[in-house]
């Protein structure tokens, strides 16, 4: 087996999002996080440095339109399904991220242990399951690309990877470096 750094799992699907004490109710876009993802660029968030919290408590960060479009704010309850979590702020940047996603709905931030408890995921949802891994410096991608297509393949789940990912990537990196030096 090759090793990796890291290992970030996200979990996403759209949901009806509320707060209990407030009227109305917005379809959001969930993202459940385990891990360390990112693993480039860093999140920006209101208050600055709350990010982190989603690996350790049970809170979760919402987009800035969420709030707004329900009157609520930060310290208010968000409620997804059966789960109920304090909001601890908004997510202002996701590298990355164009805004097409926002399209859907709002965003909200949940840890990705605390999907069960939502009850939202049962038979018949639909979920995007994202596995992203880091590898350790020189390490063989030809290699680990195999492992994991053997991982998938063994716990029967659809892979959409390909074997020189990491290779155009470092390619267009080395670019666009180029272009900026």
């Amino acid at each position: 087996a090759t090793p990796c750094d890291a290992r970030a799992t996200v979990t996403t699907f759209g949901a009806m999002g509320y707060i209990p004490s407030r009227t109305g109710v917005r379809l959001v876009r969930v993202t459940a996080v385990e891990g360390s993802w990112p693993f480039f660029g860093k999140i920006s968030t209101s208050p600055a440095g709350v990010w982190p919290q989603l690996q350790s408590a049970r809170v979760a960060l919402v987009d800035p339109a969420f709030l707004t479009a329900l009157g609520a704010s930060v310290g208010d309850t968000l409620a997804l399904g059966a789960l109920r979590v304090p909001i601890i702020g908004t997510v202002d940047h996701v590298p990355g991220d164009v805004g097409i996603a926002t399209a859907f709905g709002p965003r909200v931030f949940i840890p990705g242990a605390l999907v069960p408890e939502t009850g939202l995921l049962g038979f018949g949802a639909r979920a995007e399951y994202d596995t992203y891994l880091r590898l350790p410096a020189g390490a063989e991608v030809e290699a680990a690309y195999a492992e994991a297509v053997k991982l998938l393949d063994r716990a029967g789940r659809k892979h959409l990877i390909h074997p020189n990912a990491a290779a155009r990537q470092k390619s267009r990196l080395a670019k666009l470096k180029a272009k900026v030096v």
